[in-house]
């Protein structure tokens, strides 16, 4: 049986929050089901779950 844990990346805007959750998601972790994708601000993507905006 698989244990399931929540992982939260908390900081201010301009903090490397999107750097953080990017590499989450690569290491595997499950960031949700429709991602927040690149701006002109942050070209890479943010790596939100626009489920969890509202």
């Amino acid at each position: 049986m698989e244990e399931e844990r929540t992982v939260v990346v908390l900081g201010m805007h301009r903090s490397d929050t999107s750097m953080i959750a990017g590499i989450l998601n690569i290491l595997g972790v499950y960031m949700g089901e429709r991602l927040l994708g690149a701006s002109w601000s942050n070209p890479l993507g943010h790596f939100e779950d626009l489920v969890s905006l509202g």
